[in-house]
């Protein structure tokens, strides 16, 4: 297993096979200067199909077939080049690829040299068509070849998991109670679609409060987030590529000696949740809303509470 966050080129030379195989494809590091824009294209679009058709893999540039290191470009424009690629991989077959990452590895010694590695999962969409000649490809002995047509069948018939994405994180502020206490009610909105073609026959959201403290509850059941509790979606089931709306309502409570909106500002800037989406089959990726990273972030976090409260405060 590579630790990606920590690996250097070095450490990541041992972790490489000695040639190519049905899991790893190198490419020399040309490929990602701007002249070859093309030709890349058509390359990378070509790989990814062919990886995320077999189970997953690994797609190295920066790493010539006789595994020699080549130092890549590290910007496109003023775009980052591991942002640059995460977006291009992603569109580059079809359906757009949900199941990959991209990896920096910088080179011993010199951190603004690296290679960049294209980690690309089972894909749940499968089979996956390259966009670039609308062909689909497999690794097979080590390369990459159109997948014969009972290949693509067997891909298009074989049980999936049903996986959801949460797109992002929206809230509502519904009510503000209390005089010494300060009393919250909060709408929390997760748009959510099937990114899978298996339907969610059974799912809903896992949520944790990062504090494991009670200030926290769902509302109406009272359930207390001082440990990860499951909030169900609707009984009918998410139909494959279909998106809804999750609606969490949930209260937070604080006291500050200062007042109850002093209280409720204090409790919110500690907040911090993880909405997690399962089904019957699959635990999906975690999104985190909180835990602001920083005074600017918080700020901005703060001020649009403000204008929540100003709607639902009580007026003379």
């Amino acid at each position: 297993m590579i630790d990606w966050a920590n690996t250097t080129t070095d450490d990541f030379l041992q972790s490489v096979p000695l040639a190519e195989d049905d899991r790893w494809e190198f490419k020399s590091a040309m490929f990602l200067e701007r002249s070859n824009k093309g030709e890349f294209q058509k390359e990378l679009s070509k790989q990814v199909s062919a990886l995320a058709n077999s189970g997953g893999g690994n797609l190295v540039f920066g790493l010539s077939d006789s595994r020699v290191l080549e130092p890549c470009e590290q910007r496109v424009g003023r775009q980052p080049m591991k942002d640059y690629l995460a977006t291009l991989v992603e569109q580059s077959v079809e359906y757009p690829l949900r199941q990959f990452k991209v990896h920096r590895i910088p080179f011993t010694g010199d951190d603004s040299n690296s290679v960049f590695v294209v980690e690309v999962d089972d894909s749940l969409a499968a089979p996956d068509q390259a966009k670039s000649d609308r062909v689909y490809y497999y690794r097979i002995d080590g390369h990459t070849k159109p997948a014969p047509h009972f290949y693509v069948e067997l891909l298009r018939q074989r049980e999936t998991r049903a996986v959801l994405e949460i797109q992002c994180v929206e809230y509502h502020v519904e009510k503000f109670l209390g005089t010494e206490t300060g009393i919250v009610e909060v709408l929390m909105v997760l748009p959510i679609r099937n990114v899978s073609f298996q339907s969610a026959t059974s799912w809903g959201v896992l949520i944790e409060h990062t504090r494991q403290d009670d200030s926290w509850e769902i509302r109406p059941t009272g359930e207390k987030l001082d440990e990860a509790r499951c909030f169900m979606g609707s009984p009918t089931p998410l139909l494959p590529q279909a998106s809804t709306r999750l609606c969490i309502p949930l209260r937070g409570r604080a006291y500050d000696q200062a007042g109850a909106l002093a209280a409720v500002q204090k409790l919110w800037k500690s907040v911090g949740f993880s909405f997690r989406p399962v089904t019957q089959n699959h635990v999906g990726q975690p999104i985190a809303f909180g835990d602001w990273p920083d005074r600017i972030k918080t700020a901005v976090a703060m001020r649009e509470l403000d204008e929540q409260l100003s709607a639902v405060l009580p007026r003379d």
